[in-house]
């Protein structure tokens, strides 16, 4: 879509308004997109960053392609364009292609916050002799002001607004449009609503008297008598405004919010309440806007009243949450559940102070990649100097092959991009002052700016559904170590990890593509013609499409896969329309998941599919790949060897001797790092049917081990009380144990061959190993990869 002017184009809104009743399935496509995403939002309160932050537009580019870099940074700054070289930790042996002159500082603000807005308010020709506000809220947090519905802008345009508190009280303004009157906002008592639960709120003008109720009952009552009018200002759903701009975000989930041209009775108020936001105000052209928020997806607000007060999604919100009359802990775990056709289910969205999903920044640099240029791990090097030391900032991207390209590499290997953006933490982080750090310790900058991740909650305590692709990942660097362990060890396990593997494919002379998690999904003919494709390091993070692209390649192509990851294939994503934004909603494991008592929420708004783990979504990885995760330990000392079994088999000895034995320790230095173990690690069903904690659930599935699966051996990894060691039901083992992932060479009986190590250190034990390098160099050659040498 041209970028449109938004007045304009909430003209045409009657679209939205009308698929507001339409199944969910159906609302999407009848629903145009509010506004193009490139056009500026409304003007919203900005925070500015410290330090130096950057992105590209793009993760993935061809050799041809442009790529645009974003940077704010309150210091000067050299940025070059590099492909990483065949030292995984050593920036000088890399190909750079330009280095910029010297940039000055650039502040480019972040503005986070969603809420809803409507630019089309009441006019200020409509005034009123008796007004009614009415919504549904569950506030999560309450530390500010903030605006539940409003058209007020403060100082000089001040209508009318309802507010959230702290110590969740309620407050009611009306006024004549134009300046504030301090006198005309009222506030009820101390705990008015209650945290974390559906609160119904009416805020009622007779033209004699303000009331505010909750619940059906009314809480607080004040004399008024004045002028009541609309104005030029928008209204807003979640916000007020502050000088023309968004502020004071509402930090709470939002349902059926209604405005009246007139005063609810008693007993209507309490009718309302009643109906749990199941219902659609009656009144005619009584009701002057009124919201559903029955969209589930997207950035449209539809307003069903007939009067054009449609709206536009500010930094995404959160759909797929349910409204007041739904239970979410009633949704069973295995079933036939379908969200669609709950007719109890309702509608709500969330919204945050701190929701952000696209800086938005301009570019600052562009750069064209030059048409002979091989695929591969890129940067954008940005060398400054930060409160006296000397920094180094990465914006990782990659060279994917021409999508026409004629005679393709034997190799093909995947970059856990996905897994990359879920471990961000802190987006806004202040890198420190050494090429090297550990991602779960990375410190936020000052002013502490908006830092959940799949890892981590919001400021308010809810879970993180969605992440933005067009924002800083910091952890996404080349050279960041892994979670709590250590720098010592220089464990890794996101992109470095997956730099490992590349880099032994560099020195072993393996001709090699690199794709990413993206490219998979929006391509899944991209393995067509590859003779071997590698899984590598923390593969978590996985969309369904790009697990079938696998299933094909292996079933159609007869293809052949190498996985040296664990917990692979194990949370479902998927992705926004426009690739904006990536949604993954955990349940069932440790890693900050959605709690049982709201296991409804566990509904993606992009396909309003189930989410959670992959094996509970109808696409288990073991189908797969032959493996499913055991569990995990972020204990580094609880990392051990492989231990060989089956060495007869052919891939211990052809063409090359391994010269390992039965029970022989492998893949471990002498001092125990590098090793094999990893943290997270993968086994057959088999073994995870024999640490099974009782029976299967009701109507759970019951897995059944392949045919053709080889076993080749296992890792050591001591089972610790920190750690999680599960059975295929994610309930958790607490017996002592040392088993980490399992060895296996599995030929497919449905087609296509895997050889899976795992653990997620497969990387790490070819970059030191001579015996894995050997095994390795077999799996290859019976996969009918040779090398250049």
């Amino acid at each position: 879509m041209s970028k449109v002017d938004r007045r304009d184009f909430l003209k045409t809104t009657t679209a939205a308004a009308a698929a507001a009743s339409l199944p969910l399935t159906e609302q999407a496509k009848a629903a145009p997109p509010l506004v193009d995403i490139d056009q500026p939002i409304p003007p919203q309160r900005v925070e500015l960053l410290y330090g130096l932050h950057a992105y590209t537009d793009q993760l993935s580019v061809e050799p041809g392609d442009e790529i645009q870099f974003h940077a704010t940074s309150t210091v000067p700054y050299q940025l070059s364009v590099c492909r990483l070289g065949e030292e995984v930790d050593d920036p000088n042996g890399d190909q750079v292609f330009v280095e910029y002159p010297e940039a000055p500082p650039r502040l480019q603000p972040i503005r986070p916050g969603s809420y809803v807005h409507v630019e089309r308010g009441l006019a200020p020709e409509e005034s009123f002799d008796s007004i009614t506000l009415e919504c549904w809220i569950r506030p999560f947090l309450c530390d500010q002001p903030s605006g539940v519905i409003t058209q007020f802008d403060l100082p000089e345009a001040a209508s009318f607004a309802l507010f959230l508190n702290p110590d969740w009280r309620l407050s009611f303004y009306l006024g004549d449009g134009k300046g504030y009157e301090s006198r005309q906002l009222h506030h009820s008592s101390a705990n008015a609503v209650k945290k974390g639960v559906w609160n119904h709120v009416v805020a009622r003008w007779d033209g004699a008297e303000k009331s505010i109720w909750v619940n059906g009952e009314r809480v607080a009552a004040w004399p008024f008598r004045g002028e009541v009018r609309g104005n030029d200002v928008p209204l807003r759903l979640g916000a007020r405004g502050d000088w023309g701009e968004a502020y004071r975000m509402l930090d709470a989930d939002l349902a059926m919010p209604t405005i009246y041209g007139r005063s609810l009775g008693d007993d209507e108020i309490k009718e309302r309440f009643s109906q749990q936001a199941l219902v659609q105000p009656q009144g005619g052209d009584e009701v002057i806007a009124c919201w559903p928020l029955s969209e589930e997806r997207g950035e449209v607000v539809a307003d069903v009243s007939g009067h054009g007060h449609h709206g536009q999604i500010i930094n995404f919100g959160t759909w797929m949450i349910g409204g007041p009359s739904f239970d979410p802990g009633s949704v069973p775990r295995w079933g036939d559940y379908d969200p669609c056709t709950d007719a109890t289910r309702g509608h709500g969205l969330r919204l945050a102070s701190d929701d952000i999903f696209d800086c938005r920044w301009e570019p600052t640099h562009t750069f064209k990649i030059p048409e002979d240029a091989r695929s591969g791990f890129y940067v954008g090097r940005y060398r400054y100097k930060l409160n006296g030391t000397d920094r180094m900032y990465h914006t990782l991207f990659f060279v994917r092959p021409k999508a026409d390209q004629k005679e393709k590499a034997p190799v093909c290997l995947l970059a856990a991009t996905n897994s990359y953006r879920a471990y961000t933490y802190k987006p806004f982080a202040e890198v420190p002052p050494r090429l090297k750090w550990n991602d779960y310790s990375i410190s936020n900058s000052p002013g502490d700016p908006p830092n959940y991740s799949f890892y981590e909650g919001n400021n308010a305590g809810n879970v993180a559904y969605r992440l933005g692709l067009k924002m800083p990942s910091p952890n996404s660097g080349p050279y960041v170590n892994s979670m709590m362990h250590g720098l010592e060890h220089n464990y890794s396990h996101l992109a470095r990890a997956d730099r490992l593997t590349e880099v032994w494919l560099e020195k072993a002379g393996y001709d090699y593509d690199v794709i990413t998690d993206l490219d998979l999904h929006q391509n899944p003919d991209i393995l067509k013609g590859y003779k071997v494709f590698i899984i590598n390091g923390h593969s978590e993070y996985w969309s369904i499409p790009a697990c079938k692209a696998v299933e094909r390649y292996l079933e159609e192509d007869d293809g052949n896969v190498i996985v040296m990851s664990g917990n692979t294939m194990f949370w479902r994503v998927t992705y926004d329309d426009d690739y904006r934004t990536i949604e993954c909603r955990k349940i069932d494991a440790p890693g900050n998941p959605i709690p049982p008592s709201k296991r409804g929420e566990s509904y993606h708004s992009d396909d309003f599919a189930r989410g959670g783990l992959l094996r509970d979504c109808g696409q288990p990885a073991w189908k797969i790949l032959g493996l499913e995760c055991l569990g995990w330990d972020g204990e580094v000392n609880s990392m051990g060897a492989f231990v060989a079994a089956n060495t007869d088999h052919f891939l211990y000895h052809q063409p090359e001797e391994t010269g390992l034995k039965d029970g022989e320790h492998f893949g471990i230095a002498e001092g125990g790092f590098p090793c094999a173990g990893g943290h997270e690690f993968d086994v057959r069903v088999s073994t995870l049917k024999k640490l099974q904690q009782g029976p299967a659930p009701e109507g759970a599935p019951i897995p059944e081990e392949p045919a053709g699966i080889d076993y080749l051996g296992h890792s050591i990894h001591q089972w610790k009380p920190a750690g999680y060691i599960c059975d295929y039901y994610t309930r958790r083992i607490t017996s002592d144990g040392d088993l980490g992932g399992e060895m296996v060479y599995w030929t497919r009986p449905t087609g296509g061959r895997v050889f899976h190590a795992g653990v997620i250190a497969g990387g790490w034990v070819l970059s030191f190993d001579p015996k894995f390098q050997t095994l390795m160099r077999n799996v290859m050659t019976n996969f009918g990869v040779e090398r250049n040498v």
